[in-house]
């Protein structure tokens, strides 16, 4: 996975407590609490670890995820994959592969702006409008 083009890489050693924002794809090997924001796709590996919110375009989850994640595209739960949390999606295809992990609820936004990539937001902070659908 390391070989992701023009992607922003945490390192399985690293520990980040704050904030991340690329308009690349983010790959997490190590452990992060706080939130990620990305233009692109957020991938965590198997040993990768996050615990806070995030906004992406597509998400991979291979390791943990505990918190909130809001996505315009793909969502999806590998068989070593853990999820705790909300997700909310527009139109998106959503996947949990056998073996993976869903524990939380699922919600289909009524405002698309909430899918805009924007560094100066606060994920924790934004009004959310949604519809429940799992």
């Amino acid at each position: 996975m390391k070989n992701i083009k023009n992607s922003v890489l945490v390192e399985e050693d690293m520990k980040i407590d704050g904030k991340i924002f690329s308009l690349k794809s983010v790959l997490i090997e190590g452990d992060i609490t706080g939130e990620i924001i990305t233009g692109e796709k957020l991938i965590i590996s198997r040993e990768g670890k996050i615990r806070g919110n995030a906004k992406t375009v597509d998400a991979i989850i291979n390791g943990k995820f505990i918190g909130n994640l809001i996505a315009s595209g793909t969502v999806d739960i590998s068989p070593t994959g853990f999820f705790e949390g909300n997700l909310i999606i527009k139109a998106s295809d959503f996947y949990i592969e056998n073996g993976g992990i869903f524990k939380g609820k699922v919600y289909n936004a009524e405002n698309e702006e909430i899918f805009n990539i924007n560094k100066d937001e606060t994920l924790s902070k934004l009004k959310i409008d949604v519809k429940k659908i799992a």
